[in-house]
């Protein structure tokens, strides 16, 4: 974090405060979860920059991105939910971003694009942004679970489509998702669609994927879970 201008980060712990101010006391944890999170997207983009050919004149702007990713999210908190129905994080991010006249088009497409597995275009900070939060989320994976499992439904079976989508290691998008046990296999989708190699090399070390294995065998036990995983 020391390696972020003084001014962005006073900048991102103002808005972050401002939010929690119009929260009521039920949500605050939302937004002190996205801090948190924030933080730790931070510390896997500079991993991951380290370990690929990264433009020297881009690291400032690499850490910055992933520090404000979630900007967004704030202005979900006050509703109480993560809802992309009713407000699309990535945009909103972006319309708060804009506002303060700190960052450059680049750093703002970043914000938009995070969140949109669909993404072709050439922006090296959209698609650092994008791993360095996926890989957060796995590093956080029995923290995600808690708050997934406050939105989504827990009994809910995992639909033959979305397995068919996994096995042909196709684009999972988050709107095809209902059940805690279809966002983790989400999740393990992501090893198909990570941008850089370092990245499936991280996640191959830490083990991700049987951590999301031993999960779903937890929450689903009468599914025959090895039909889904292939090779």
């Amino acid at each position: 974090m020391d390696k972020i201008p003084k001014e962005i980060l006073e900048w991102f712990e103002y808005k972050a405060n401002e939010y929690a101010a119009i929260c009521d006391q039920n949500s605050r944890w939302m937004i002190e979860h996205k801090v948190e999170h924030s933080k730790r997207v931070v510390k896997w983009g500079e991993k991951i920059m380290k370990d690929v050919n990264w433009p020297k004149e881009k690291f400032e702007d690499g850490l910055i991105v992933c520090l404000l990713h979630d900007v967004g999210r704030f202005a979900q908190a006050i509703g109480g939910k993560w809802d992309e129905k009713f407000v699309n994080h990535a945009e909103v991010g972006v319309k708060i971003a804009k506002e303060s006249n700190l960052f450059e088009s680049e750093i703002l497409e970043a914000i938009k694009e995070h969140n949109n597995p669909f993404y072709k275009g050439e922006n090296i900070l959209a698609k650092l942004v994008r791993d360095a939060d996926q890989m957060t989320i796995l590093e956080e994976l029995e923290i995600q679970i808690k708050i997934h499992g406050k939105f989504k439904k827990k009994d809910k079976r995992i639909s033959e489509g979305l397995i068919k989508k996994y096995k042909n290691k196709e684009i999972i998008d988050s709107k095809e998702v209902g059940s805690l046990g279809e966002w983790l296999i989400q999740v393990a989708s992501w090893r198909y669609w990570f941008n850089f190699n370092i990245t499936n090399e991280l996640f191959d070390e830490y083990k991700y994927l049987n951590q999301i294995k031993e999960k779903l065998v937890k929450f689903y036990p009468i599914m025959k879970l090895e039909e889904i995983w292939g090779n």
